[in-house]
């Protein structure tokens, strides 16, 4: 009995040993299991941050895109306000720097909410479709209230 004490002695410090080095492993997995989770979302994010970037770089383009049509829109608008009104003058329908206001449709042409006469419709109809290369169809209409 004696010399077996060192030796259940020795078996159970192994064992603590072999549980302590067990729980370092179990630590050391947990660990690289953390680490490997870690490099997933770091692989996310920098994945994320690409997608971000391009993103910032599409709605840029987009933005720029939409100046230039504002620009092309305000231009358009002008130059239909511009020959509409060079013709209302023409027309003596106004004078310059009088206000007035201009509504044309496909079923009529009033200015300052009077009615105009069919020939001054379809001339004018065909006014905005030369100044616009489009017809005024259905409810579409425009409208313009402005100081010459």
């Amino acid at each position: 009995m004696i010399d077996s004490l060192p030796i259940n002695h020795s078996l159970s410090a192994l064992k603590t040993n072999l549980d302590l080095q067990l729980v370092d492993l179990g630590e050391l997995d947990l660990d690289l299991n953390l680490n490997l989770d870690s490099i997933k979302i770091l692989t996310e994010i920098e994945d994320l941050q690409l997608a971000i970037n391009q993103l910032e770089k599409v709605t840029l383009d987009l933005e720029t895109e939409l100046d230039d049509l504002n620009m092309e829109l305000d231009f358009f608008h002008k130059k239909v306000k511009r020959g509409l009104e060079k013709e209302m003058v023409a027309d003596k329908l106004v004078k310059p720097g009088e206000k007035y206001r201009f509504q044309l449709s496909q079923d009529s042409f009033k200015l300052n909410g009077k009615k105009q006469p069919k020939a001054l419709h379809q001339k004018y109809l065909k006014l905005y479709q030369e100044l616009t290369g489009q017809k005024l169809k259905g409810e579409t209409s425009i409208s313009i209230r402005e100081k010459l």
